[in-house]
């Protein structure tokens, strides 16, 4: 069933020689199958590191303008978000003034009830002496 392997081993040196060249040999094209793969993709990664190093080339100007505009829209967020605030400000102030002004509205008017109130009151009084005035001349008569 199972061979003496060593029935197969040289026993001559000649033959010795032979196999150790042999094997050599062999080991050699191997290296040389090895070193002509690892060429083969060294070539391969250079020409897919060229065509990377390309599309970038091709993408970089659209990245730039895309990093730009994001920069310009995040500038005018900045000053629509100042001039928001501004306008918050100016809102305060404008209510804040419009109650002044409502208050000296009011004011002026209940001023204009009472003294609405006081002529009504001495134009009653005038045509009480008026008419007190004339029941004196008639009484004259």
């Amino acid at each position: 069933m199972s061979e003496d392997l060593t029935k197969k081993l040289p026993r001559t040196d000649s033959e010795k020689i032979t196999l150790i060249l042999t094997t050599v040999q062999n080991l050699e094209a191997r290296q040389d199958n090895t070193d002509l793969r690892l060429s083969n993709l060294e070539k391969r990664f250079d020409s897919l590191d060229q065509k990377v190093e390309e599309r970038l080339y091709d993408t970089r100007p659209i990245w730039q303008k895309a990093v730009a505009a994001i920069a310009q829209l995040q500038e005018g967020q900045t000053r629509s978000q100042e001039g928001q605030n501004r306008l918050e400000g100016e809102m305060r102030d404008i209510k804040i003034s419009l109650r002044n002004v409502v208050r000296h509205v009011e004011i002026l008017n209940d001023t204009m009830l009472k003294i609405q109130g006081e002529y009504r009151d001495l134009s009653h009084r005038i045509l009480d002496v008026e008419l007190e005035h004339q029941k004196q001349r008639n009484s004259q008569t």
